[in-house]
Order: structure tokens, then C-alpha cells, then sequence
């Protein structure tokens, strides 16, 4: 309830302590000492939120690659995994099935299954 009081104490009891973070689920977010920004910042995306308010996710994604996705829905088929991924952490797991009339790839050959999400 009282967030302040709760900072500064931490702060003076800790001598580890510099900075102190909250972020509530409705997106309020508190710094201490404070910090004077032009843009608001919305922890529910930064990653240190999404790991601490999440479960690991599974996630399979199933490209159509059929000629009725020639041209704009390939590219928006393709964004839309893209931002899909970047939403990934460490924790979770990921692979992909392309198919069409005739053919079934993947899940990627090289991996049997999912495999976790790291940059590389």
C-alpha cells in the first residue's frame, strides 16, 4: 500500500540496493530514486515483467506456403511469425511446419520436436 515507504526502506537497509523497480499488471510502473522521462514505459513489455507474469510457451507455427499466399499475405504471414518469435524468452520452446497441397515440412529436420528460443 504504501510503495514509498517500502522503497526508501529497502534503500536504507540495503546497502546493495541502487535501483528499485515496480510494475503492477496494469502497466503503472514506479522507479526509485525516481527518473523524469518523456515517454511513458509500459513494464507489461519489457522482459524482465514478461519472464517474472508468464509461463514457459510452447509454440508451434504452421506456415501455409500454398500459391493462395503468394505475394501480400506471404508478407504479412511472415511479420506476423516474426513478431511471434521476438515476443520469445530463454524458457520457451519454438519450431516450424511449412506445408502446402502436397507437402509437409518440418518440424525443422535438424531437431526432433521443439527446441528453445535463444537469439542465435
Amino acid at each position: 500500500k504504501d510503495l514509498d515507504a517500502t522503497f526508501r526502506r529497502n534503500f536504507k537497509d540495503t546497502l546493495y540496493i541502487g535501483w528499485q523497480y515496480f510494475g503492477s499488471k496494469y502497466g503503472v510502473m514506479r522507479t526509485y530514486p525516481g527518473l523524469h522521462e518523456k515517454s511513458p514505459i509500459d513494464p507489461r513489455y519489457r522482459p524482465w515483467y514478461v519472464d517474472g507474469s508468464t509461463y514457459p510457451r510452447h509454440l508451434l507455427l504452421m506456415v501455409d506456403t500454398t500459391g493462395s499466399m503468394y505475394g501480400y499475405p506471404m508478407k504479412l504471414a511472415r511479420i506476423v511469425a516474426e513478431k511471434l518469435i521476438q515476443t520469445l524468452s530463454e524458457h520457451d520452446l519454438v519450431n516450424i511446419i511449412l506445408y502446402n497441397s502436397t507437402h509437409v515440412t518440418g518440424p525443422s529436420s535438424c531437431f526432433e520436436g521443439l527446441v528453445r528460443a535463444i537469439p542465435e
